[in-house]
């Protein structure tokens, strides 16, 4: 039978144990401080309310290793409740450090309490270690104190080191945002200057005296936020605008990878035929192939994809009609110019009804690199401009004679004065300041005359360009200039007109106009502007940075720009606060913020 309360009656004896354990230890076995006014009830021999309200029990129902109440309130003391969430048995501890265990280790031969009470009853004998236990924690927690005092001394010593530091950065960071500013003004005005140098030359491009004149049919220098939206790609093209690699010239467009058939088309046309012809000029680094389709698509479809290469590596044999050679292997920038269309005949998917004067609405420069070249990714382009030639330049100099300049049918350029013939054919024309030198005559122009002089030295180069072409069309049309690179290519020394490669090059950098020499002092301006502004730009980024790390208080002082490392096993581990963490050369991560829990 069972009494009232009591689970079991051969259990009754736990009862009559646990209430000599209560009254011995002064207080119920295993329950917290803070929950023995739940128990007094019990204890003075009234009903047990379990904790959940769920169920009273008799008095001797507590702690009689049994589990009554679902939440197994009524066992703090036993193990009988083990395994329910939130069954535990309190350690007092007397003189140590008070603590729960999970009620499975009450009376099973382990002693866990430093005073012995989960053994209470059980066959183990436990010792009373409290005190010596206690005072070791006192001794841990007085040498932990110690240790935090010194680490607040030395934190307030950080800090006044911190305060001296952070007013040295803040005048720094105030400093660098002023260069910026400065810079940048700078910049801006460098930046106008640039432009005004480039609508100069492109006016100096189309300047002339007569109704012909020369006219600029087309422009890019791949600056403008849009330049790339003036290109068509070819399906797998890979051109792309960039800054250039070596900082010369500014933004370039470059080209990731190898492809064939053309890779970039403008999207603009030029109108230029045998009867209206041009001047293509442009800068390259690497092995360009440069030429003219009648579409804006990969060349693929027979009289459709009419097209022609006239700039083309010295790598490549398989072009005899090229205008010009370029040599591929110079890692530098070289400029080039020539006269085109020297034939009507497009070389590749054209006919006697499809030609290059078959299209009035123009030709669209084509680009790409080829796999036969071996350096795709190294190529580059930049400045390119095109314009409708003209075979007369006419001016007055500072004397105010009339002075013209004409290029004949057999390409010899002749030099008139109040229209009257002083040379028939000039072997060599230059340019000193506002001067021009043509044989033994020379002739000062005005200050304004810079667009004349470049008009002159440009249908001068023509001559150079395009005199002495082959006649017949079964030998190869090679330019003068394509000529003198070809050379170059199998190591000669002179250069088309038979001059030193040396004096060659000093006379064509003589041939620089005013226009060009404004225009490349205002980029190198503008492009030095712009360095120093992106270094400043760098140093103030860092400085706001260490600003930043310090903006809760100066207690992270310590931590800026230091980092430790240590070598465990094989490998070498290195955490720079604020910084990245490293195992050798790989990276473990990189600090960004607080988590709330370091707050």
């Amino acid at each position: 039978f069972r009494l009232p309360g009591m689970s079991n009656p051969l259990l009754g004896a736990f009862g009559v144990l646990a209430a000599v354990l209560t009254h011995a230890l002064g207080a119920l076995l295993g329950a917290a401080p803070e929950q023995e006014r739940r128990y007094a009830s019990a204890l003075q021999g009234g009903s047990f309310r379990c904790f959940d309200g769920k169920a009273d029990v008799a008095p001797t129902a507590v702690n009689d290793n049994f589990c009554d109440c679902d939440d197994g309130s009524d066992e703090p003391g036993t193990s009988a409740c083990a395994g329910i969430a939130g069954a535990h048995f309190y350690c007092r501890n007397e003189l140590s450090t008070p603590k729960f265990l999970y009620a499975s280790r009450v009376r099973d031969g382990i002693c866990d309490c430093c005073d012995g009470s989960d053994e209470a009853g059980g066959k183990a004998q436990c010792p009373h270690t409290c005190e010596a236990e206690g005072k070791a924690a006192q001794e841990a927690r007085e040498k932990q104190r110690l240790v935090l005092e010194e680490g607040l001394q030395l934190q307030m010593k950080a800090e006044g080191r911190a305060q001296e530091a952070l007013a040295n950065w803040r005048e720094e960071f105030a400093n660098l945002t002023a260069r910026v500013a400065d810079l940048e003004a700078e910049a801006t005005e460098a930046d106008k200057e640039v432009k005004d140098a480039k609508l100069a030359k492109a006016q100096s491009a189309g300047t002339s005296s007569t109704d012909e004149g020369e006219t600029l049919v087309f422009t890019d220098d791949f600056e403008a936020t849009d330049a790339l939206q003036r290109w068509s790609k070819a399906e797998g093209g890979s051109g792309h605008i960039i800054p250039d690699p070596k900082g010369e010239r500014g933004q370039v467009m470059a080209f990731k990878s190898c492809t064939w058939g053309g890779d970039m088309f403008s999207k603009q046309g030029v109108n230029c035929t045998l009867t209206n012809r041009c001047v293509i000029s442009f800068w390259s680094r690497g092995a360009l192939w440069q030429g003219f389709s009648c579409g804006t698509k990969r060349t693929e479809e027979s009289l459709v994809d009419a097209h022609s290469w006239l700039a083309v590596p010295s790598s490549s044999t398989d072009f005899p009609d090229r205008e010009i050679v370029i040599d591929g292997a110079l890692d530098e920038w070289q400029h080039h110019e020539y006269e085109f269309p020297s034939r009507d005949a497009f070389q590749m998917f054209g006919s006697d009804e499809v030609r290059m004067s078959t299209y009035p609405t123009g030709l669209h420069i084509m680009l790409q690199t080829h796999a036969s070249t071996g350096s795709c990714s190294s190529t580059m382009l930049d400045d390119v401009a095109v314009w409708r030639v003209s075979n007369v330049v006419k001016f007055l100099d500072a004397d105010g004679d009339s002075i013209e300049f004409r290029l004949t049918d057999t390409r010899q350029v002749e030099v008139h004065s109040n229209g009257e013939l002083v040379l028939h054919d000039i072997a060599e024309l230059r340019a000193e300041d506002n001067v021009l030198h043509f044989g033994d005559y020379s002739t000062r122009l005005p200050d304004e005359g810079g667009a004349h002089i470049q008009a002159a030295l440009r249908l001068f180069r023509r001559r150079r360009l395009a005199r002495d072409k082959p006649a017949t069309a079964t030998e190869p049309e090679v330019s003068e200039y394509a000529k003198w690179a070809l050379d170059q290519d199998t190591g000669a020394t002179k250069d088309s007109v038979g001059k030193p490669a040396t004096e060659a090059k000093a006379e064509e950098h003589k041939e620089l106009s005013i226009v060009d020499q404004v225009l490349k002092n205002a980029t190198s301006k503008l492009e030095r502007i712009q360095t120093q502004l992106r270094s400043i730009k760098n140093e103030r980024m860092a400085a706001e940075k260490k600003l930043s790390r310090v903006a809760d208080g100066p207690r992270f002082f310590p931590l800026v720009d230091s980092c430790v490392k240590k070598e465990i096993g094989e490998h070498v581990y290195e955490v720079c606060f604020f910084g990245s963490a490293k195992q050798g050369v790989t990276s473990l991560g990189s600090f960004t913020g607080w988590n709330d829990e370091s707050k």
